[in-house]
Order: C-alpha cells, then sequence, then structure tokens
C-alpha cells in the first residue's frame, strides 16, 4: 500500500520504541486498529455509494455496456 521496504519499516519501529514508553503500546496499538477500521469502513462506504450511483438505473455495468456494443453493431449495419 505504502510501498515499504524492511529498512524503513525497521526505522519507523526503532522510532517508535524511541518515543513511546512500554506500558502505552497497547493503548497506541488499539488506536491504530481503530484509525484502520474507520479507513476500511469509509473505502467500504464510498464503494458501495459509487456502485450505486452506477447502478440508478437498476442495469449492471457489464448489461450497460453490452448494450452498448449491441447498439454500436446495429448502427455500422
Amino acid at each position: 500500500m505504502f510501498n515499504l521496504g524492511g529498512t524503513e519499516i525497521f526505522v519507523i519501529l526503532v522510532i517508535a520504541v524511541l518515543l513511546v514508553r512500554p506500558g502505552d503500546v497497547p493503548k497506541i496499538s488499539r488506536k491504530i486498529g481503530r484509525f484502520l477500521g474507520m479507513l476500511r469502513d469509509l473505502k467500504d462506504g464510498f464503494y458501495r455509494e459509487m456502485n450505486s450511483m452506477t447502478n440508478l438505473n437498476g442495469s449492471s455495468v457489464e448489461e450497460d455496456d453490452n448494450k452498448v456494443k449491441y447498439q454500436s453493431d446495429e448502427e455500422r449495419e
């Protein structure tokens, strides 16, 4: 996702260990997990909304694509 290599992840972990007390690690992990879950929910909601907007007339994208192909074949004849 972020295209991070092993060295970059290692540096981030070392900095995190230096800045965060060991007792705070579970709290911070939970906050990061909640934040990532919220981002996932936002992404899923965005995709659901986009799919519902593209299917307003009740047909799927594949059906619309086939209709366009069929209409263009008729116009050529």
